[in-house]
């Protein structure tokens, strides 16, 4: 009965990410302080079940959301994006050192995502782009593991840090990146210290 079973459970979870998909800008806006509190708490209830039903799916959910962030992407689906890219970074605390997990976020971290994250790239609205960039830091494990995709996430990190809506998402992705990662970056040091030089003579702090 278990296959039938998480027929329906994994159907359950179609139902409830496609929920937590942020309404029009328009529409958000309209809301008043409640519904938004209702809202992002049912988010949270969807990581919960997310989380719950891995013990259950194992990789198979981390696959299907790698692939509705990619779908979301290629279509330039802004909204779905969001929401598939904060479903995956709910099930990091899932995935820790799992490897079976790695073919689905390279297909992540290597696609055209970090590209279309770049200012003037892509029309992506802030809330998106935060989410996506706080992948990174829910996936430290895996830029250990796989050192050779650590560059592309740390330039990308420093490009956008100095933005205005980036910058929290992206500063903790790069302490959590350089932290975990550390035994690798040491001879990095001198790059670090430009950045930081880059972003005092610019004044974007």
């Amino acid at each position: 009965w278990v296959p039938q079973a998480l027929s329906h459970v994994l159907q359950a979870v179609s139902n409830a990410w496609q929920k937590v998909v942020y309404p029009p800008h328009e529409e958000f806006v309209s809301w008043d302080s409640n519904e938004r509190i209702g809202f992002n708490d049912a988010r949270k209830d969807v990581i919960d079940l997310l989380q719950s039903v891995f013990s259950l799916a194992g990789p198979q959910l981390v696959v299907t959301f790698a692939d509705l962030v990619l779908k979301a992407l290629s279509g330039s689906s802004w909204l779905q994006l969001e929401a598939a890219a904060f479903c995956l970074g709910g099930l990091a605390d899932c995935v820790g050192e799992d490897t079976r997990c790695d073919g689905a976020l390279a297909s992540v971290f290597t696609s055209p995502l970090f590209s279309a994250l770049r200012p003037g790239q892509a029309d992506i609205p802030p809330k998106a782009r935060q989410t996506c960039v706080a992948l990174i830091e829910h996936y430290t494990e895996y830029f250990e593991r796989n050192i050779s995709h650590l560059p592309p996430a740390l330039n990308l990190l420093f490009v956008v840090v100095g933005e205005h809506p980036m910058a929290s998402a992206a500063a903790k992705s790069i302490y959590r990146l350089c932290s975990s990662c550390r035994g690798h970056l040491h001879t990095e040091a001198e790059g670090f210290l430009n950045e930081y030089q880059n972003l005092v003579s610019g004044g974007r702090l």
